[in-house]
């Protein structure tokens, strides 16, 4: 495949409209779709749930894992919204720590 041609799956541009080519459907139109099931399905069965989330959180577990939109911790690991605050990267980086005079600015500088 060339990196110039027509990948399958991706979107494109048709007057200002996101275009998925496999299916020829608005790419933004699904996501709200996807937006307001989830809404009347799952949040709605939990609002009770979701309102002890809004007040506070106390998650079990931190998961550093990729960026890569194959992979999503969640899915893997069957975690429910409020069970793990997860940070994703690429390539899983944790950066190492040392206490220098700029430690406070390591963050800052790991980005640059």
């Amino acid at each position: 495949m060339m990196a110039s041609g027509k990948t399958p799956g991706l979107t494109q541009e048709a007057n200002g409209v996101a275009i998925d080519r496999e299916n020829n459907t608005d790419v933004f139109d699904d996501m709200k779709q996807r937006f307001l099931a989830f809404k009347k399905l799952k949040y709605m069965d939990n609002l009770e749930h979701y309102k002890n989330l809004a007040d506070a959180q106390a998650p079990k577990f931190l998961v550093i894992a990729c960026a890569d939109s194959r992979v999503c911790p969640s899915a893997i690991l069957g975690f429910q919204p409020g069970d793990a605050f997860t940070v994703r990267n690429i390539a899983n980086l944790v950066p190492s720590f040392e206490v220098t005079q700029f430690s406070e600015d390591l963050p800052f500088l790991f980005y640059i």
